[in-house]
């Protein structure tokens, strides 16, 4: 195998890898344009602010999942699963 085609080899599941990554990025991004929609449309939605937590949390951003998850349990304070959301952001 020459150099070249080792190099290609190589970097192949490399480029892969990346190809995930960005795909599950711009994936989050447009669930998460869905979910502020939703909770613009209905603020007092508690399974809008809900899954918009949710939504935040699966991209990392903790600290947003932690606000829409309080919101969610504002609206409906028996929310468990909001609760249980809570506890683990």
């Amino acid at each position: 195998m020459s150099g070249n085609a080792k190099f290609r080899f190589l970097l192949a599941p490399i480029v892969l890898a990346l190809l995930v990554v960005v795909a599950s990025t711009v994936s989050w991004a447009g669930t998460l344009e869905d979910d502020q929609e939703k909770v613009r449309q209905n603020p007092n939605d508690a399974d809008a602010r809900y899954n918009l937590g949710i939504t935040y949390a699966n991209s990392g951003q903790y600290k947003e999942a932690i606000a829409s998850y309080k919101e969610a349990i504002r609206i409906k304070p028996d929310y468990a699963n909001a609760h249980i959301n809570l506890g683990s952001a």
